[in-house]
């Protein structure tokens, strides 16, 4: 597999390799989720830096966002990392968080994308922001 997820004493992180696809990530978040520990992650890393291509399809994004929101009423505590160089990335990361909020009326993971892992896990440490799975957006998504 391209994938390795480590599991952490908070969390879990995913490390991708060369050329992420999105049936990797599909399967990688399938393990994650049926294993004992989801419910109690309070934070996950997607490491993407050896990523050098990811392709992924609009309904994709929305399918798994869709899944994601049954995910978070079990678990609506994680912080989300997403590490990567792609440009691309930050397109889909958004695309994902209109879907997701479209799908828990509002509600969303905390979620950001770093082109670091240090900077990542100093996100990760810090305090979840109050509220922020109830705030509703007002932010406008241009994609």
């Amino acid at each position: 597999m391209a994938y390795e997820i480590i599991w952490e004493t908070k969390g879990a992180q995913f490390v991708f390799k060369e050329g992420a696809s999105y049936e990797e990530v599909w399967h990688a978040n399938n393990e994650f989720v049926l294993d004992a520990r989801f419910p109690n992650t309070m934070s996950v890393l997607y490491n993407l830096i050896d990523a050098k291509k990811f392709s992924i399809k609009p309904k994709d994004i929305k399918k798994t966002a869709e899944m994601d929101a049954k995910l978070y009423e079990i678990n609506p505590d994680i912080k989300i990392a997403i590490v990567g160089t792609l440009a691309v990335m930050k397109v889909i990361i958004c695309m994902y968080k209109v879907y997701l909020r479209l799908a828990l009326n509002g509600k969303i993971w905390e979620i950001e994308t770093f082109n670091s892992i240090d900077d990542a896990r100093k996100w990760l440490d810090t305090k979840k922001t109050a509220a922020v799975a109830d705030k509703p957006s007002n932010q406008a998504y241009t994609i």
